[in-house]
């Protein structure tokens, strides 16, 4: 599976975005755009939630790509960590 960094950036370039103009719309450096794109830094849920939108992509996708958990599959691990457990391995 690819990186979800060059994801983001193969999406960017086939909308014929710069990194700046896309760095501008998600309100971060277009340097740290480029950490975000070679796999240096994480998203934040807001970044994934803007990225998302702007890319056509599943904000879901993007955090669990990155790494991350989203906030409401946190908030059901949290409260039933063994039920989630369960039905994960109910699934595979």
């Amino acid at each position: 599976m690819e990186p979800i960094g060059g994801l983001i950036k193969r999406r960017r370039e086939a909308m014929g975005l710069s990194q700046q103009a896309l760095a501008d719309q998600i309100d971060v450096s277009k340097s740290y755009l480029s950490r975000i794109e070679s796999g240096e830094r994480s998203l934040t849920d807001d970044q994934a939630n803007l990225l998302g939108q702007m890319l056509g992509a599943p904000p879901e996708l993007l955090l669990l790509e990155s790494g991350r958990l989203p906030a409401d599959v946190q908030g059901a691990i949290a409260a039933d960590a063994a039920g989630v457990t369960t039905a994960l391995r109910g699934r595979t």
